[in-house]
């Protein structure tokens, strides 16, 4: 954490989950969060990763201690949404089962989801995106 950034929210190193107290920043602990300044991934847009953020993450929800941010937060909201958008067509495929490819608008819908994910730091799912490329017909 920066020796420039501003000072924020004391470290309670305790209410850190077992995964970050067994991690080196674990061994020799900031005294404080300090605001960490990043570029959205996906929109270019400046942000930051608050301390007082950094500790809710750390401390409250317990998430791993050397996680970065790469969204700003209306990316991040947009990615969360997309994410949920996905994951119910994909319970609604599986509840179809065989007919589920008989449904070209939620296939290509489906599609646009997959291809658009990645610009938003989310790994490809390749396989998907071919196998609704095959279903669509639009494999070259």
């Amino acid at each position: 954490m920066s020796m420039h950034a501003k000072r924020s929210s004391r470290v309670d190193l305790s209410l850190w989950s077992e995964a970050s107290r067994r991690s080196m920043l674990a061994a020799f602990p900031p005294k404080y969060y300090t605001d960490i300044h990043y570029v959205c991934y996906h929109c270019g847009g400046q942000s930051v990763f608050l301390g007082a953020d950094q500790k809710i993450t750390f401390e409250v929800k317990r998430q791993y201690v050397w996680q970065r941010r790469v969204l700003c937060e209306r990316c991040k909201l947009e990615s969360e949404r997309l994410k949920a958008e996905l994951r119910s067509i994909r319970k609604v495929r599986k509840e179809r089962g065989a007919f589920a490819h008989h449904d070209r608008a939620q296939s290509e819908r489906m599609l646009t989801l997959l291809q658009l994910l990645p610009k938003y730091a989310l790994r490809k799912d390749t396989a998907a995106i071919r196998m609704l490329e095959k279903e669509l017909g639009d494999v070259v």
